[in-house]
């Protein structure tokens, strides 16, 4: 039987090599985003304020909201204007 040999971001990493995410391919607002959702799902909302303020703070506003509402599953895609309407 031939291994699969393309990548599937579902699977767990075979080795600690491969455990290692590439954080120059992750846009730094994804990650502060995707960091704020999990202090959220993990009941630590004072934490998650602070990283809410430094994301608008360095990002603006509109911009860090629609980073949030895609780390939380909804209809934003990370820098893509928010649409109104």
């Amino acid at each position: 039987m031939r291994r699969d040999t393309r990548p599937c971001y579902r699977q767990l990493p075979e080795g600690p090599s491969q455990a290692r995410l590439d954080l120059d391919d992750v846009p730094t607002k994804q990650l502060l985003a995707a960091a704020w959702a999990g202090l959220i799902r993990d009941g630590k909302t004072e934490a998650a304020d602070m990283v809410e303020a430094a994301g608008k703070k360095a990002y603006g506003d509109e911009i860090f909201q629609t980073a949030m509402a895609a780390a939380c599953g909804g209809a934003g895609i990370i820098g893509e204007e928010p649409t109104y309407g």
